[in-house]
């Protein structure tokens, strides 16, 4: 992937930085023997470093849930998710006396019955939604060709704007509802005349689909989760005749979402993407923004020995930075380990969908990784990987967004190792 070798160049100061700590002195304390009479040690001291990296693009592959809107949060600057979605004809279209369109209206149905019970920020602040009809159609398998971090305009011209609005949503909304132009209308019926209406490549043809940009916030905003394979979703066409069709945004389309994020002016623009100077905060951000690099340079100190448990323990910071009205942190995190220059891994304990560590409570404020086979791995010799990847996970593509404490925070993050020794 694209970014994964732009990280890996970020990765290089790291090795400098080893030498700059020193290994604490005692490894561990005495607890009970294990089952072979042996004594078993416990330690939590063993020096943690973490880093605020920008996350790799994911690929843009649209699931039942896609994002749209800005925000624009303290200590975060702006992001925006865009939608690029194709249409079909609907069924009924294809078997019915195809009568001549009056209005037409773009409806987006929110992934919960109310926007107050799935927005991501201020639901409530006013946005401007620009409206473009796609210059070509989309191709590949399902939006397979695409990543998250595309440029929206590469998918449309920017003198096709269909409409610029603005939408104000109220409490208890469950659908966005934008009226479409006439030219939109006469672009239909020009395809009803035609019949290009009946075939899907000319229909693609002559409507390759739709373009939802926001505007980037400057303050407030929200991110709005869009059901869009919801039966309401789509284009709706009204008729003289009172018939009424969707033209659905579903699973025969390609749809997906597209982030942009700009971190101008945050307390870690200055040391985005580096490894050297340690700050006592870190930085995640869902929407392919934002990771946490977390490198524990003295897992040496463990050839050798059985290693029992190894959790990784990573703590939110103070409430203020994560508990602000509808801007939760992620319920989960996703953890990666780098197997060398070209890749990441998934760690035995959490592969495939199970790539998380889940938010302990809202009393604990912690999220806590099981490493220990990884970790025993690296004890015996069998890979020398001692750098992990903490992200929000690629099962949840969310908005969500958290400070968590590093190595250097008075309350660091901590890897927790109980042990014998062989």
């Amino acid at each position: 992937m694209r970014l994964t070798h732009r990280l890996l160049l970020w990765l290089m100061p790291l090795l400098a930085g080893l030498a700059s700590c020193n290994q604490d002195s005692d490894l561990g304390l005495d607890l009970l023997p294990d089952e072979d009479g042996r004594p078993v040690f416990f330690t939590d001291t063993l020096t943690v470093r973490a880093y605020t990296f920008a996350d790799e693009p994911i690929w843009a592959a649209g699931g039942s849930v896609l994002l749209l809107g800005s925000i624009a949060e303290q200590g975060f600057g702006s992001s925006r998710a865009s939608i690029i979605t194709q249409t079909r004809p609907p069924s009924l279209w294809l078997t019915s006396n195809q009568q001549p369109i009056d209005s037409m209206a773009l409806f987006l149905r929110f992934d919960r019955d109310s926007i107050d019970e799935t927005a991501y920020g201020s639901p409530f602040d006013a946005q401007f939604l620009n409206i473009y009809m796609l210059s070509d159609s989309l191709n590949g398998d399902y939006g397979v060709e695409y990543l998250s971090d595309s440029d929206p305009e590469d998918f449309y011209d920017p003198a096709n704007l269909l409409a610029r609005v603005q939408v104000l949503p109220f409490v208890g909304d469950s659908t966005l509802r934008v009226s479409m132009p006439q030219s939109l209308v006469d672009l239909f019926n020009q395809g009803i005349t035609e019949q290009a209406m009946d075939d899907i490549e000319a229909y693609r043809e002559l409507f390759p689909g739709l373009a939802i940009v926001p505007d980037m916030a400057t303050t407030g905003g929200a991110i709005l989760p869009i059901n869009h394979l919801h039966v309401t979703s789509g284009l709706h066409t009204y008729h003289a005749d009172g018939q009424a069709f969707v033209f659905p945004f579903d699973g025969s389309n390609i749809a997906f979402s597209l982030f942009e994020h700009d971190f101008s002016g945050t307390p870690f623009e200055a040391g985005l993407g580096s490894a050297g100077q340690q700050d006592s905060v870190a930085y995640l951000k869902g929407m392919a923004g934002l990771g946490v690099l977390v490198e524990l340079p003295y897992l040496e100190s463990l050839r050798g020995k059985l290693l029992h448990s190894v959790e990784l323990v990573v703590q939110l910071e103070s409430p203020e930075l994560t508990d602000e009205l509808r801007l939760a942190p992620p319920e989960e995190l996703g953890i990666l380990g780098w197997a060398g220059p070209d890749s990441t891994v998934f760690l035995p304990e959490y592969s495939g969908a199970a790539l998380v560590g889940e938010l302990l409570s809202e009393t604990e404020r912690e999220y806590r990784f099981n490493i220990t086979y990884y970790v025993q791995q690296y004890a015996i010799g069998a890979h020398s990987q001692n750098r992990f990847f903490l992200k929000p996970p690629l099962t949840k593509v969310s908005p969500n967004r958290a400070v968590v404490r590093t190595g250097a925070h008075s309350s660091p993050m901590r890897l927790r190792v109980t042990f014998s020794d062989l």
